[in-house]
């Protein structure tokens, strides 16, 4: 069955999250386990990172096309392990997220260098969800990232 164009960026969007890997040059390696929409994981199932499209909103053109805006929040999940010490805790936690959030941000440019079927891809906001409680353990650190993909479509047709 051939895919709608949404489903194609999605693909794309998909393929190059996986490649978010130490090896290629990233900070960490959340691309080994993509989760599509909001699938459920447990921390021994961490890293991983969460494609979640949203409601797309349409707007009609004058050429006979619909400019499609849609949104999309990736969220990744890493698995830390808490140290006694809370200044070793912030600067490591810190930097993670921060490593993260860079990771996330470099995803989009890269979308835009193989995505042709985007019009524009948007960095809206990002950062930490989720900050652990203090203390020691395992825990999860959420960091999330909100984005807008403009795409066309002819008009009604979400296959051209």
């Amino acid at each position: 069955m051939t895919q709608s164009i949404r489903h194609k960026i999605l693909d794309d969007l998909r393929a190059v999250c996986s490649q978010i890997r130490t090896a290629e040059g990233y900070s960490s390696d959340i691309g080994a386990n993509i989760v599509l929409a909001d699938g459920k994981r447990t921390l021994d199932q961490l890293p991983a990172l969460w494609i979640s499209p949203g409601t797309e909103a349409a707007e009609r053109t004058a050429y006979g096309e619909d400019s499609i805006t849609l949104p999309v929040t990736l969220r990744a999940g890493l698995r830390y392990v808490l140290d006694s010490d809370p200044t070793i805790q912030e600067t490591a936690l810190s930097a993670m997220a921060e490593g993260v959030l860079a990771d996330l941000r470099t995803v989009l440019d890269v979308l835009a260098g193989v995505c042709d079927l985007a019009d524009d891809i948007l960095y809206k906001s990002g950062g930490v969800e989720d900050w652990p409680e203090w203390g020691q353990g395992e825990a999860a650190l959420t960091v999330t990232l909100s984005a807008e993909i403009r795409y066309r479509t002819s008009r009604n047709n979400p296959y051209a």
